[in-house]
């Protein structure tokens, strides 16, 4: 779980620190998926990526720092889950 600004305060099963916090979809799958992030409003793993930010960043920095060869094989590999 983890937050992503969603504040909704809605409380998951795991206690009051839950409270904005939302569970992540499960990367199995992912090849056949069309949509993809929270709000389904992204249509490619590249964008989905750099979308993120907050508690992801961090990641998302890593990401752009990987040559265009490296990132399409990281693309590559999601797409084979």
């Amino acid at each position: 779980m983890h937050n992503a600004g969603t504040g909704d305060g809605i409380v998951k099963n795991g206690g009051a620190e839950t409270r904005n916090k939302i569970r992540t979809a499960p990367l199995w799958g992912l090849r056949t998926r069309g949509r993809f992030m929270h709000d389904a409003q992204t249509f490619n793993l590249t964008e989905a990526i750099l979308r993120h930010g907050g508690e992801a960043a961090q990641v998302r920095d890593n990401f752009k720092l990987l040559s265009g060869s490296d990132r399409m094989k990281l693309i590559a590999f999601l797409l084979s889950l």
